[in-house]
């Protein structure tokens, strides 16, 4: 069966492939484009939807064109319906139950939405997709068939095209690549088919007018002239959109996709729309009341956030919270993790490197070295004090507490937030900007740093004075963090300060620092409500059986967690009803979220200390080719992690998630894009092969072989063959006769025809050649084919020469 009988038998097939269905077929890809991006799981109902609305309004477009008056009333009265249907929308979208989020909480405005990234929002918006879907829908088929049927503009068929290609900029996501290509040729067959319908109009009329607009109006359906219509299953069309599907595929997998983050700061700040978006998420993410884990699952929004100087990778971070409920798998968060009231009378200036600090801070975090240095020089000053508490070896280390001592810088690479994400142990911080007028930042209980007016500027730079965490890795640091008992902790710290040694000021501050941190760290962990199953329990005593040490306690867990059969996998799906308990045990299978909610629980299980914490994991060197940051950090790379309180140190950071999250994640993704480009490479060299074969070599070989044949066969039949093959080289107007043509091209080609001439016309009125005819045509007509392309070749290089004489003679 033939494709057009298989058309023709398909009523569906025949109605979409009519010529005049293809500005149709374009609008509705747009479309589907569009709200492929914010719903992708209903593209189907898209593409229908679509389909049918926009059928239905050519149709009326087309009434519309032929009846000016009545049709203008009708078409704005359509209008106005679409618009109270999509306002309709949006105001069931904030309020109705079925087309807005369940929770009121999640419930926002339109406007916000829009404007606000889709990988952000953990909850549907039905009523809004729906609203922002008509919207798109009336005002894409309005532009298409106008700039189409009516008035042919390809410029503004090209802004159409770019309207999903804005859509996914607006959040820095990848369009996806069938997607890309389908546009494509929607366009290009668009573009084909307004020029072929332009071309055959017959009440088009050309003047030499620049500025003219061309007028595209339909021939009378009862005329002749309707039924010729551009053939869109023309063999060159289905050719030309073939070779384009396969170079643009070849392009995709050959063109590399560079590591390096492109600075996006010129085009956001031209942007207002894209600016607008990053100051809602700020917004948004700026001390929730609850976290899900939602947006470490299959991330797809790719965006760079900040950039940072720092002496080594750490993470940063940017939000705690304190109860987890198991019934639906989500932290909670408390006082100790929000924003305190600005004028909150705990706020107060600590001490830090021997000076006052310009954070103004609600937490009672000791500096770790400060309070390492007035427990060594007590132990020191004090040997019975020191040998109470097993620190006489400790006392005998020297450790240059001054390198762990650091300053970090971070810089906003879209609008300031809220929250200034930093290291634990930030002692100070100072917004380096003078452009802001209030540049305050303060710290609440859980030590996250924060402004209450967020900033509304590019580029908010933060310099950041902490303590490493590396501090603990010190070999007589660790082991006196091992030792201690955290009963006996409070008793040592009291016994410092009440003993009358010769501190500094630092080191007197930092005792007094950590004991009102001790009881809000025991103030903390009982405010804490417990709902851990019994076999989350029993498997946290079983890993730390016969351990004294909180540190060794907590180790063992983040090493089973770490080390364990637990598998770390970015695409995992968390099914209705998972937990904590349910990934310990049975799926056994997640993304940091579930590995730091895991080390929570098995940790607080056994007594420790322990909170809940969300931020940025800064590992990935900045790449940008032009750069003078150390770090980029992304939405890519949003990290959960805990904090753990230890005696003699305070809060540490531990990160359970298996390996190096970040770094194996991008590694696979790496991988896989290198796999793709190395076969993308075979492809291009394939392709090159082809094209190589199709443009070069296989129109050579055609000509031997012709020319091989002629000369078997030498008759009137090759004779006319030959001449058929010049008239296709030349483009020759077929109404030109032989003795014409030949005329017209000797002088073109410096080449006598006159044998070809009369050779043609014989065997044309003859209907014969004798073999001596057929020789002396076959000479001819080797020499005219071979003397083409070099007499081009001539021609336009007298054009040049005489244009640039032209240009080199003065003006009159």
């Amino acid at each position: 069966m033939t494709k057009q009988s298989v058309i023709q038998r398909n009523p569906i097939l025949r109605w979409l492939l009519q010529t005049r269905r293809v500005p149709l077929l374009f609008a509705v890809t747009v479309v589907s484009g569009i709200f492929y991006h914010y719903a992708p799981k209903l593209t189907v109902l898209w593409i229908v939807l679509s389909l049918l609305i926009q059928s239905a309004l050519f149709k009326l477009f087309d009434y519309v064109k032929k009846h000016n008056f009545i049709g203008g009333a009708i078409y704005v009265a359509v209008g106005t319906v679409f618009l109270m249907l999509s306002l309709l929308m949006m105001q069931l979208g904030e309020n109705s139950a079925f087309f807005a989020p369940e929770d009121p909480a999640y419930r926002i405005d339109f406007f916000v939405w829009f404007l606000t990234p889709q990988s952000v929002l953990v909850v549907d918006y039905p009523g809004f997709t729906i609203a922002l879907f008509l919207l798109f829908t009336f005002f894409i088929a309005s532009v298409t068939y106008y700039f189409t049927f009516v008035r042919y503009r390809v410029l503004m068929s090209f802004l159409v095209m770019l309207f999903p290609f804005a859509i996914y900029a607006k959040e820095n996501e990848d369009m996806p690549v069938p997607s890309i290509i389908i546009l494509l040729v929607c366009y290009f067959a668009v573009m084909i088919y307004c020029r072929q319908a332009h071309a055959e109009d017959g009440e088009v009329v050309q003047l030499y007018q620049p500025n003219a607009e061309s007028i595209l109006t339909a021939p009378d359906k009862k005329s002749a002239l309707a039924e010729v219509r551009p053939e869109l299953l023309d063999g060159k069309f289905i050719y030309a959109a073939g070779i384009f599907l396969a170079a643009a595929s070849i392009l995709v997998l050959v063109i590399p996709k560079p590591t390096v983050e492109a600075d996006r700061t010129m085009l956001d700040t031209l942007l207002d729309a894209s600016k607008f978006s990053d100051y809602l998420m700020n917004a948004i993410s700026a001390f929730t009341d609850s976290s899900d884990g939602g947006k470490y699952n299959q991330m797809s929004y790719d965006r760079t956030l900040f950039y940072a100087d720092a002496d080594e990778p750490m993470n940063l971070r940017g939000a705690t919270y304190t109860n987890y409920h198991y019934d639906d798998d989500t932290w909670y968060a408390s006082d100790h993790d929000g924003m305190p009231r600005q004028n909150d009378v705990r706020y107060h200036f600590a001490e830090y490197d021997g000076r006052n600090s310009s954070l103004s801070t609600i937490a009672n975090e000791p500096d770790p070295s400060a309070l390492l240095m007035a427990i060594r020089h007590a132990a020191q000053l004090d040997p019975a004090f020191a040998a109470a508490y097993g620190l006489e070896d400790f006392a005998a280390t020297s450790v240059d507490y001054s390198t762990f001592r650091r300053r970090m810088t971070i810089s906003s690479a879209t609008y300031g937030g809220f929250l200034v994400p930093s290291p634990l142990h930030t002692h100070d911080a100072q917004i380096m900007n003078d452009n802001l007028t209030d540049r305050r930042l303060y710290q609440n209980e859980a030590g996250l740093v924060f402004r209450y007016t967020a900033g509304r500027i590019y580029a908010q730079e933060t310099a950041i004075d902490y303590v490493s965490d590396q501090l603990l890795q010190n070999a007589a640091v660790e082991a006196l963090v091992r030792q201690t008992d955290s009963a006996e902790y409070l008793e040592m710290l009291r016994a410092v300060r009440d003993g009358g040694y010769d501190l500094t000021t630092e080191e007197t501050w930092a005792i007094l620092t950590a004991i009102t941190s001790y009881h809000d760290a025991q103030a903390y962990q009982e405010s804490v409500e417990l709902q851990t199953p019994e076999r989350v329990r029993n498997l946290a005593q079983q890993l730390t059986e016969g351990m004294t040490s909180d540190y060794d306690k907590a180790m063992a867990i983040r090493d089973y967690l770490k080390f364990g059969d637990y598998i770390y996998d970015l695409q995992y799906e968390v099914r209705q009803g998972d937990n904590v308990e349910t990934f310990l045990f049975e799926s056994k299978t997640g993304v940091c979220y579930q590995y730091a909610c895991a080390m929570a629980e098995l940790c607080r299980a056994v007594g420790l200390n322990v909170r809940y914490v969300e931020g940025y994991a800064m590992s990935e060197p900045d790449s940008r080719l032009i750069s003078s940051w150390d770090y980029a950090i992304t939405t890519e790379h949003a990290h959960a992690f805990v904090d753990v309180y230890l005696p003699c140190y305070g809060w540490t950071m531990m990160d359970a998630t298996s390996g190096s999250v970040a770094d194996h994640a991008r590694e696979g993704r790496g991988n896989i894009i290198a796999a793709l480009q190395y076969s993308g490479l075979i492809l291009f060299a394939a392709a090159l092969l082809l094209i190589l074969v199709l443009v070069w070599l296989l129109p050579m070989l055609r000509e031997k072989y012709f020319r091989r044949k002629y000369q078997q066969q030498r008759d009137a039949a090759a004779v006319q063959a030959a001449f058929a093959r010049l008239r296709k080289q030349w483009k020759a107007d077929p109404a030109m006769t032989a003795r014409d043509l030949c005329a017209e091209k000797a002088a073109f080609l410096q080449v006598d025809l006159s044998e070809l001439c009369s050779g043609v016309e014989e065997t044309f009125y003859a209907q014969r050649c004798a073999p001596e005819t057929a020789d002396r045509v076959f000479r001819v007509y080797c020499a005219a084919y071979d003397a083409w392309k070099p007499a081009q070749k001539r021609v336009r290089r007298e054009l040049r020469a005489a244009r640039k004489a032209a240009r080199k003679q003065p003006a009159d």
